[in-house]
């Protein structure tokens, strides 16, 4: 990553409590070489190593991304990352098997940088979007948000408009990952508000959830990287920041 980060990154240690907080795990794949990544193999299943060659372009990705959920899940359960059971809802949500507490988790990726949304029990949802990915924004806006989001979009400038709509679609995306229906489950079917770092949201009455029972948050993690949570829960968000890239520089694979 080129630019600063504009958040602290926490090393994990028992201390920080999933009780009442969402972890944020974050990784940048530049700092990894081709043969830590493929180190990393050991940990994954034999049904992730069959699909991991299928990739003909991004098997390294595949792995990395693979490794990166099962060392941080690792930290939660008390076992081997090699060990945990990985499946999906039939929405393809993953989730722990055979994990001792109730354990949530999402995960998003968009060119090298990588997040793990991590909590208990409530559902979340991660996005993560960089602001300088070429859209349609215009054109995405008007098919796809709010009345109302359109037009203050359309008040802003080319740069303020820019952001906002990274702002608006990350929020949708996290709270569409979160309910398990992704972005088909309807992008205008939400409608945010945004002023002075306060998140407001507004649900379409066809949704079977309420804006109450939501809490979001957003951050810039430098100035071209904008990440949102989602979490279905009406109690405060306390976010903590964790180094992703620690399990790549100290651990040896091992599923034992």
């Amino acid at each position: 990553m080129s630019l600063p980060l504009q958040i602290q990154l926490e090393t994990f240690s028992p201390a920080i409590s999933l009780n009442n907080s969402s972890h944020l795990w974050l990784l940048d794949l530049t700092q990894l070489t081709d043969e830590i990544i493929s180190r990393q193999q050991a940990f994954l299943s034999d049904a992730e190593l069959l699909r991991a060659q299928t990739f003909k372009h991004r098997k390294l990705q595949f792995i990395a991304l693979r490794a990166f959920v099962r060392m941080c899940l690792a930290q939660y359960t008390g076992t081997a990352p090699g060990t945990l059971v990985l499946a999906t809802e039939p929405n393809g949500k993953p989730y722990l098997i055979n994990a001792s507490l109730p354990i949530v988790f999402n995960l998003s990726h968009t060119n090298d940088m990588v997040v793990l949304a991590v909590g208990l029990q409530h559902a979340l949802g991660v996005d993560i979007e960089t602001t300088t990915r070429k859209r349609s924004q215009h054109a995405i806006a008007e098919r796809y948000f709010h009345p109302n989001e359109v037009a203050h979009l359309q008040q802003l400038t080319n740069a303020e408009h820019s952001k906002y709509f990274f702002q608006l679609w990350t929020l949708k995306e996290a709270f569409l990952k979160a309910t398990g229906e992704g972005i088909s489950g309807g992008l205008n079917k939400t409608f945010f508000t945004l002023k002075n770092n306060n998140i407001h949201a507004e649900f379409a009455p066809e949704l079977t959830t309420a804006p109450q029972d939501w809490q979001f948050y957003q951050q810039f993690i430098n100035a071209d990287y904008c990440v949102a949570l989602a979490r279905n829960s009406s109690q405060l968000l306390n976010i903590h920041w964790l180094n992703g890239s620690e399990f790549f520089n100290t651990n040896t694979a091992r599923n034992t």
